[in-house]
């Protein structure tokens, strides 16, 4: 980006890349958990910009605050937990803490991917988190385990196993797509082996508001509803919005790319939809 180089070209992604889930049902001190003042005090107190610029600054993600990434239908930038801009709000933090009964902190277990960029990532939340009170002990697996352990979240709900975790979320399309982001995240009351609901969340309201939308009349109907559902979903903390990740594409100088208006650009476009570049809107220049 510095040098300017020219068949180098960053692209929005909208995902949620990544997202903080808590495992509700996690007995470890006291249930500390299933306490929305504590979930609460974590949305505070997280230092989202630390995160961002762990994984490369705003050029390739940007702080988000909703369950529902921008360019998704039901999409509204908003934020309930007020955090300085995204570098986190010690004093409500501390202040949530306390009146959940931990005055002194607590201490949670939380996995993620071994990665490097997930433990970057890691690395910052952990320290941000620290000055309220919150101290996190990493629980790295491997790539192929992480998420297999993570949706084995009904069996491992036992005492150590895990409080909360670093994970990712892609919609699998775009238009209408709550069925696949906030229906496959968050609707109840099932919650069952190789569930993507990590956390085992099932509250009624949601499961009503995923209904309404999946048989709404209209595209502005069906988007009212999955923004009601994502508010409630953040009202009760199950989640943390991190940040959304935007996709760098760097190409042969030769690759070009044609858009549908007949715009063309530097390198390969990126297609959200396939998470790669789309080979049927390109050609090569002459060497």
């Amino acid at each position: 980006m510095a040098s300017k180089v020219p068949n180098f070209e960053i692209w929005p992604d909208p995902d949620l890349f990544p997202y903080l889930t808590f495992n509700l049902r996690s007995p470890d001190d006291n249930g500390a958990m299933g306490k929305l003042l504590v979930r609460q005090a974590i949305e505070y107190g997280l230092d989202k910009v630390a995160a961002v610029k762990a994984i490369g600054g705003p050029d390739v993600a940007t702080v988000s605050s909703t369950v529902i990434p921008p360019g998704n239908v039901g999409y509204v930038n908003y934020n309930l937990y007020p955090d300085n801009n995204g570098q986190g709000n010690i004093g409500m933090c501390k202040s949530d803490l306390a009146k959940a009964g931990y005055p002194h902190g607590l201490s949670l277990t939380y996995v993620y991917p071994n990665d490097s960029s997930d433990t970057r990532i890691f690395t910052a939340i952990q320290a941000s988190l620290a000055p309220c009170g919150v101290t996190l002990n990493g629980k790295p697996e491997p790539g192929s385990e992480w998420i297999v352990f993570l949706g084995n979240a009904p069996e491992n709900n036992k005492a150590g196993a895990w409080d909360m975790g670093q994970v990712i979320w892609f919609p699998d399309w775009f238009g209408n797509n709550g069925r696949t982001v906030v229906q496959a995240l968050f609707a109840g009351p099932d919650c069952v082996i190789n569930t993507v609901n990590y956390g085992c969340y099932d509250n009624p309201t949601v499961n009503s508001l995923i209904t309404k939308a999946e048989n709404a009349p209209s595209l502005t109907a069906a988007g009212s509803y999955w923004h009601q559902a994502d508010e409630q979903i953040m009202s009760d903390a199950a989640m943390v919005p991190v940040m959304t990740q935007n996709i760098a594409v760097y190409s042969s100088s030769r690759v070009k790319g044609i858009a549908s208006d007949g715009q063309t650009y530097r390198t390969a476009i990126f297609n959200p939809n396939i998470g790669a570049p789309d080979i049927t809107a390109l050609w090569l220049a002459g060497s």
